[in-house]
């Protein structure tokens, strides 16, 4: 049985299909639009298991005879638009799927889909990679055994964005339509809203205190549902240099909003350039969790860290795959933070490379 990767060339498919070579004993199929890149990909990675096909994310006819012998479907290019093509494709073939994409009226969609997945014995998770899907993972991680009643998870992206080459269409396509699907809003004792300013977290030295602005993510909302102690938590993210940050970052928002057909190609471009021109040095990505039980102080209580945005993607991705091969059958659609059993999670992501770091546990909460 094999694993069928679509956009597996691209600058997080690469990182997933490595991962998927190191750390299972599946095919890995490497598959996109561009057939020479794929076979380029493949052989650089010398590896008798990675082969590469053709296929199309939005094409149900490219994807059908490569679903015939694939056991999981991990749909890493394309935008959040063509959710409706590569789930029906996995639900006809009876293959898991996993997705990287970004959008609100994707997960509504997919939960649509949740009887057809659990009558076909099909897994699909959505909301795969770091930011979302890791998120929840960690407040999950950090509250067993704890009822913490804060919870708040900060991040801080610097990436080198100059460095990574051109950027597929379909890759600026989905930066925006994260402005587009943007909510401002966290939980605050027990109530989601739209919090006044933005939040100072203290990362690491390195770093130090950045502010980070609420995005609304819905593992957020799941994972609070799930834990009725937990009054305050949201996610927080930040890292864009400040010039895109405040003269860049506003025009892209409000356009999407305004006016997303007519100004997504102008407003991409924007983005794009000024991301290369403006993003400097030191480069990493952090995730941090922040909290404690009721009446302690708040304090970090957990971090993950690497240098490359992308294998940090990728990484829980392969993580969560695992699970969906070593674990009893869980059909359905589900939100990879919430899927995933944390402990086992995070040991992966720490055998990846992915740096994990966990406060001692202090059972008075302080």
């Amino acid at each position: 049985m094999s694993i069928v990767v679509v956009g597996g060339y691209g600058n997080a498919g690469r990182r997933i299909v490595e991962l998927l070579l190191r750390h299972t004993d599946r095919q890995v199929v490497v598959t996109g639009r561009r057939l020479d890149r794929a076979r380029a990909l493949v052989e650089t990675l010398a590896d008798s298991r990675a082969t590469a096909a053709q296929a199309d994310a939005t094409d149900p006819r490219t994807l059908a005879p490569l679903l015939e012998a694939a056991e999981i479907l991990i749909v890493a290019a394309g935008t959040s638009t063509s959710w409706r093509t590569t789930a029906r494709a996995a639900l006809d073939a009876g293959c898991h799927q996993l997705d990287i994409q970004i959008g609100s009226a994707k997960n509504a969609g997919l939960r649509a889909l949740d009887p057809s997945a659990r009558e076909a014995g099909v897994t699909i998770l959505t909301d795969c990679g770091f930011h979302p899907g890791v998120p929840a993972a960690m407040v999950r991680q950090v509250d067993s055994g704890r009822g913490l009643a804060t919870a708040i998870v900060s991040s801080w992206i610097a990436v080198d964005w100059a460095g990574l080459g051109e950027f597929a269409d379909s890759t600026i396509d989905e930066m925006l339509q994260e402005f587009a699907d943007y909510r401002y809003e966290a939980m605050v004792e027990g109530e989601w809203i739209a919090p006044r300013g933005m939040r100072t977290a203290d990362f690491p030295p390195d770093i130090g205190e950045r502010k980070v602005a609420a995005m609304g993510l819905d593992e957020m909302h799941e994972v609070a549902a799930t834990l009725p102690d937990l009054r305050t938590t949201g996610f927080y993210v930040g890292g864009f240099p400040p010039a895109v940050n405040y003269g860049v970052i506003p025009v892209v928002y409000a356009g999407m909003r305004v006016a997303p057909r007519q100004l997504a190609g102008p407003l991409g471009r924007l983005l794009n350039r000024s991301l290369r021109r403006f993003s400097k040095p030191p480069f990493t990505t952090v995730l941090q969790v922040d909290g404690a039980c009721a009446d302690a102080p708040v304090r970090p209580l957990m971090r993950l860290r690497h240098q490359d945005a992308y294998l940090l993607t990728a990484a829980p991705v392969v993580a969560a795959v695992r699970q969906v091969l070593d674990t009893p059958a869980r059909p359905g659609v589900h939100l990879q933070a919430m899927y995933v059993e944390p402990a086992a999670f995070f040991d992966d992501l720490a055998a990846m490379g992915v740096h994990v770091w966990t406060a001692p546990y202090d059972p008075s909460g302080r």
